[in-house]
This record gives C-alpha cells, sequence and structure tokens, in this order.
C-alpha cells in the first residue's frame, strides 16, 4: 500500500504541502537552515507536479526566510 501512495498525485500535493508546514515550524523555531532545506524539498515537488501557485507560496517562504537570514 505504501509504494501506491506515491503513485496518487494527490497524496504527492499533501506531502509537498507538508513539507512547506514543516519549513514554518523550523522558521518559526529560528532554525533557518532547516526551514530553508524542507522549502525547497516541497518547491522541488511542486514544480514537478506543475503546481504554479503552490510554487509561489513556496518561493515566498524561501525569500522570506532567507531575508531574515541575512539579518
Amino acid at each position: 500500500r505504501f509504494e501506491n501512495f506515491h503513485d496518487n498525485k494527490n497524496n504527492i500535493i499533501e506531502v509537498t504541502a507538508e513539507l512547506n508546514n514543516i519549513g514554518n515550524a523550523y522558521e518559526y523555531l529560528g532554525d533557518y537552515d532547516s526551514a530553508i532545506e524542507y522549502y525547497e524539498k516541497s518547491l522541488e515537488l511542486t514544480e514537478e507536479l506543475g503546481h504554479l501557485n503552490n510554487s509561489f507560496i513556496v518561493i515566498n517562504n524561501l525569500i522570506n526566510v532567507k531575508n531574515i537570514n541575512c539579518y
């Protein structure tokens, strides 16, 4: 059954959202490197799926955390 999980596009979309949420949690905790890591994983999957709206959300999060990390 687990093998079928990754074959289902809706499940992959959920995984991208969860990766983004984990990135949000790390950002909130101040662990910006981990936040960036999870945002980048989420972005990679959203781009593979062609979900531009989700990609824009993740890109926005990446920009925000990278701006915070610069200060």
